[in-house]
């Protein structure tokens, strides 16, 4: 990576850069970016009536920062330059800029009903997704077993949680996980009247907004109202939409504002008018959303996952309770969840793969090789471009 000015060439490492692009930003310094991975995705953003999202790729070589020659002396007093080696590297000085930062307005109550399904996280230090909830102020459901109805009611009362709008509850679970859980209120949710349904994991420690290379944590229902004012505004039909996980998109990574027919996980926003035609529900005792994905693309359904705003999802067995200690409690555990998949798909799909310090058996799916369209266009062209529209403030 390079900046550039009065004809001067730096190179600059990726934490450098990402700082250098916030001391341009706060400071008001004019500046261009060229690489070849850059895109501007203001126009995409607007299209689709989506918040404003800007990214930069940080990671590759190819970047260069542009700064007006005017502004020499301004970058000269927040840069301090020291030769070393063959290179030039850019050093910082200690007091930086304040970082961009937002407020959302709380005034967000989603269209579709929001379900949370959860197994033995009714105390407090583990209900991540309901806290995170009543903080947005958002209407939700809880799908528990029949067992443990008691100590979810108590809790909701000790806690002061105000926003659970129903319990409902299984009796028995059938040694299937959370599937049976899912399919109730899949079921709740078509009996209600609506066509959509959110449906979350129980483990999700808030919610992100992604842009400018930052992340803010939100504590309002804008990650939901935005998503479904997207998904119900395309022409194709989209079968499972949702928030991709925080912890597989670092900041410095460039992505696009949203992924199409790739994975969605733990987040969902689930159409079940259009998954009851093809007969597509919820089946395995592992990786069961997986295989939803995976069903979807099949028959030619599209998914979809917004980077936008990212879910705040804690990796598997780092939260006691939930199936922890069930279908996970067994010597095969992580083997069983991967023979579930590569059972069902066969290795054309899946791959086994050890991506984890302890080397356990971990799965990888091909979700390019269903050779589903990726075009998506609007029923209406959005127009809005600026924070307020949406509530998010910058402060």
């Amino acid at each position: 990576m390079y900046l550039i000015y009065k004809m001067k060439t730096f190179t600059i490492n990726t934490s450098t850069a990402e700082t250098l692009y916030e001391i341009l930003m706060a400071n008001k310094i004019p500046y261009t970016i060229t690489t070849n991975k850059k895109k501007d995705y203001s126009k995409e953003t607007t299209r689709w009536n989506l918040p404003p999202f800007e990214d930069l790729d940080i990671t590759t070589k190819n970047v260069i920062f542009k700064v007006d020659v005017t502004f020499y002396d301004t970058v000269l007093n927040l840069i301090n330059p020291e030769k070393t080696s063959k290179n030039i590297w850019m050093h910082f000085n200690k007091v930086l800029p304040p970082k961009l930062d937002y407020t959302f307005s709380i005034e967000h109550q989603p269209k579709y009903p929001i379900y949370i399904i959860s197994l033995n996280r009714y105390q407090k230090e583990r209900c991540f997704t309901i806290k995170h909830l009543e903080k947005m102020n958002v209407k939700y459901r809880l799908c528990i077993m029949t067992r443990e109805l008691e100590n979810y009611r108590q809790s909701l009362i000790n806690n002061n949680f105000i926003n659970c709008v129903e319990i409902i509850t299984i009796d028995d679970n059938m040694g299937l996980g959370g599937t049976p859980q899912r399919m109730k209120c899949w079921q709740h949710s078509k009996e209600l009247g609506f066509n959509k349904f959110w449906l979350l994991d129980d483990n999700i420690d808030g919610y992100f907004y992604y842009n400018r290379l930052k992340k803010v944590k939100v504590d309002s229902g804008i990650v939901f109202t935005s998503l479904e004012n997207f998904i119900d505004n395309i022409k194709e039909p989209v079968g499972i939409a949702g928030h991709n996980y925080n912890m597989d998109n670092p900041a410095t990574t460039m992505r696009n504002p949203f992924q199409v027919n790739s994975k969605v996980y733990s987040s969902m926003l689930i159409n079940t008018e259009l998954l009851d035609k093809f007969n597509i529900k919820f089946t395995l005792k592992y990786n069961e959303d997986v295989d939803l994905c995976m069903e979807c693309l099949k028959n030619g359904l599209k998914t979809i996952a917004i980077n936008i705003f990212v879910s705040n999802k804690k990796a598997t067995l780092s939260v006691k309770g939930g199936n922890t200690d069930t279908i996970y409690d067994n010597g095969n555990k992580f083997q069983d969840k991967v023979d579930c998949l590569l059972n069902k798909w066969g290795d054309e799909f899946v791959e086994v793969i050890n991506k984890h310090k302890d080397k356990r058996p971990h799965h990888k799916v091909y979700y390019d090789r269903f050779k589903v369209d990726k075009k998506i266009t609007p029923i209406k062209i959005g127009t809005a471009s600026n924070y307020e529209t949406f509530g998010i403030h910058l402060v």
